[in-house]
Order: structure tokens, then C-alpha cells, then sequence
């Protein structure tokens, strides 16, 4: 009956880790989803700004080619005054000079549409990638490790590595942008800090962080 009654509690304890690491990694994939949403809609815009700047090039250049025959028509003219001339020439440099500017513009608005469609396709492909991956690894520290994953204290993108039964030996680290180690119990000294940010952001291996950090936490009690 105790071996019976383990198991279950073992299951119990399964599911509810279960149903955490999938409120964790929804939060995550919804984080990830909004950014990509974001950049969506900016490559909209300046896919707009783009497609103005271009209708605007358009309308110049008919407007310069219409002032160039003025100027033509004006230098055939035997009733066209030299002032008359020197403003038609004024006006042409000075629609040739915004044509110029404008077309700067577009290219490098063209070349910040490419930059973006780059950035969503590597966020895709890292989203894509960190939710095939996420849940799988964590099921397998926490069955070696005693380990259980719950929200962080303080931000929806924190996660909290909790070692045991209890509450008494656990660590934070931020998920998003550089893994930033955070508040533990019990307090590690800065040198300790300072090798597990090493071991998460530098070297990016996961598995050893949470052996380390482990030992390093039940040493600290």
C-alpha cells in the first residue's frame, strides 16, 4: 500500500508539474506571438511609408519633366524674360534635389523592410524551436533533479526552479533576452552568481546550470 500510495502521489505530483510548465510555456509562446504580431505590424508601415515615398518619386519626376519642357518653351520664347527663366531652372534643381532625397529614403526604408522580414523569420524559427524543445528537457530535470518549474515572483517572463518538497531551496531566472540569474533561497554569494550566469548565458547548457545551482543551493542550508 505505501509503494501504491507513493505512485500516486508521484502521478499527482506529475500532472500538477505538468499543468505548470504548460502555464509557463503558453505565457512564453504569447510573449513571442505578441512580438511577432509587433513586427508584423511595423513592416506594414513602413511598407506604407515605402509605397508613399515611391507615388511621391512618381509625381515628381512627371513634375520635373513637365518643368522641363516649360523651360524649354520658355528659352524658345522670344517674350521670356531672363528672370522668368532663372525661376523655372531655381524650381527644376529644386524638385531634382528632393527627387534625390526621397529616393535615399526609400532605398533605406526598403532595406529596413528586408532587415525586419529577417527578424521575424528568426523569431519564428526560435519560437518554433523553443516550444518543441521546453517541455520535454524540463520533464527530465524534474524527475532527476526533484525539480519543479512555477512562475517567477516578480515578472511574467521569470521562471523559479524549485528543488524538493518544499519551498526552502529555489532560484529565479529571467527567460527572455539574456538568462539573468535572479533571486534564490538561500542567498548565494556573488561568486556562486557569477559562475551559474556563466554556465546559462556563456556557455547556454541548461542541464549543468540546474546540477550546479542544485548542489550549490542544499550547500548553502
Amino acid at each position: 500500500m505505501a509503494s501504491i500510495d507513493a505512485f500516486s502521489d508521484l502521478e499527482h505530483r506529475m500532472d500538477v508539474f505538468q499543468k505548470d510548465v504548460a502555464q509557463v510555456l503558453a505565457r512564453q509562446q504569447n510573449h513571442a506571438r505578441q512580438q511577432l504580431q509587433q513586427f508584423q505590424a511595423e513592416m506594414r508601415q513602413l511598407y506604407n511609408q515605402h509605397q508613399h515615398l515611391i507615388d511621391e518619386l512618381q509625381r515628381l519626376a512627371t513634375q520635373r519633366t513637365a518643368l522641363q519642357q516649360q523651360i524649354h518653351a520658355a528659352q524658345q520664347a522670344t517674350n521670356t524674360t531672363r528672370e522668368q527663366w532663372r525661376s523655372y531652372h531655381e524650381r527644376e534643381c529644386e524638385l531634382s534635389r528632393r527627387q534625390s532625397t526621397l529616393a535615399a529614403q526609400s532605398r533605406e526604408l526598403d532595406s529596413l523592410l528586408q532587415q525586419r522580414g529577417e527578424e521575424c523569420n528568426q523569431l519564428r524559427a526560435r519560437w518554433a524551436a523553443q516550444s518543441g524543445n521546453d517541455a520535454a528537457e524540463v520533464a527530465l530535470y524534474e524527475r532527476l533533479l526533484q525539480l519543479r518549474v512555477v512562475p517567477g515572483s516578480s515578472d511574467v517572463h521569470d521562471v523559479r526552479f524549485v528543488f524538493g518538497d518544499d519551498e526552502h531551496c529555489w532560484i529565479e531566472i529571467a527567460m527572455h533576452g539574456d538568462h539573468v540569474v535572479g533571486e534564490s533561497h538561500p542567498e548565494l554569494s556573488v561568486e556562486n552568481r557569477a559562475t551559474l550566469e556563466h554556465v546559462l548565458a556563456v556557455e547556454g547548457d541548461l542541464a549543468a546550470f540546474l546540477i550546479v545551482v542544485r548542489d550549490m543551493l542544499l550547500e548553502s542550508l
